[in-house]
């Protein structure tokens, strides 16, 4: 038997697998104003030409930038090595243009690598002002990987502003730090920002459904917040899921 409890999976192993286990979430958008007319996706950088991007390493690190195959066209290459064990490897682009209210930014990725941090970065008009989104202990595959970075995942990393958020970006910067150090090689492709709606500060509650339920333990218990009460699937059902629907993007 499964059981879903806030949200959470509680998994008895003695039943059913795990792989047999999926929980699909849809983002549904609402708000029919913005869904007529789709966001455009605008390309910040698509790597076409990787001379444009400088390497920036502290003593005890080494790091290349040649210009490789993409996952669509060109891709920039990064060839890292730590040679004292940490550090940082750095490249970075000088850009001018305003961010959105509201905003999603993807890239795709893919490494022959040990497991360290990523971090991508947004620099202001001073060069002293930064904001980040840091991806921690990345076991990176060979196979592409689209990264999306949503405005609230950003944050104010330093600087003398002290905070607050960025309305236009003079600089970007992707980092690999390390986490076990060593020396790899990771692919960055297709850099996009897409203006995303206002996010809505009364989010409506989720809406639970599921492939069956036993009787009592009806999906609905999965988002009441009651931490005393769960979903769980009939014992005939041989590969149960529970569907949220969020009822928009979020």
């Amino acid at each position: 038997m499964r059981r879903i409890a806030n949200g959470f999976e509680l998994l008895r192993h003695s039943i059913l697998p795990a792989a047999l286990f999926t929980i699909v979430t849809q983002a549904v958008n609402l708000d029919f104003a913005h869904a007529a007319i789709p966001r455009p996706v605008t390309t910040i950088d698509s790597f076409d030409a990787a001379g444009e991007w400088n390497a920036l390493v502290p003593e005890g690190v080494e790091l290349d930038l040649s210009s490789d195959e993409g996952r669509n066209g060109r891709a920039i290459r990064l060839d890292f090595r730590f040679v004292a064990g940490g550090g940082y490897a750095v490249m970075r682009k000088e850009f001018d243009f305003a961010l959105p209210a509201n905003y999603i930014i993807e890239f795709d990725y893919r490494g022959e690598a040990p497991v360290n941090h990523l971090e991508f970065k947004l620099v202001d008009e001073t060069g002293e002002n930064v904001w980040w989104s840091v991806m921690r202990d990345v076991a990176f595959s060979e196979e592409w990987t689209t990264a999306r970075i949503k405005k609230r995942h950003v944050t104010f990393a330093w600087g003398p502003r002290g905070g607050g958020d960025l309305e236009r970006v003079a600089a970007i910067e992707f980092a690999v730090t390390a986490g076990t150090g060593g020396e790899g090689t990771i692919w960055i492709d297709n850099l996009t920002i897409q203006e995303l709606p206002p996010p809505n500060a009364n989010p409506p509650d989720p809406i639970a459904s599921a492939s069956s339920s036993r009787a009592g333990f009806e999906a609905t218990l999965a988002t009441d917040g009651d931490s005393t009460t769960f979903w769980a699937s009939d014992d005939s059902d041989t590969l149960p899921w529970l569907a949220l629907d969020l009822g928009g993007v979020r």
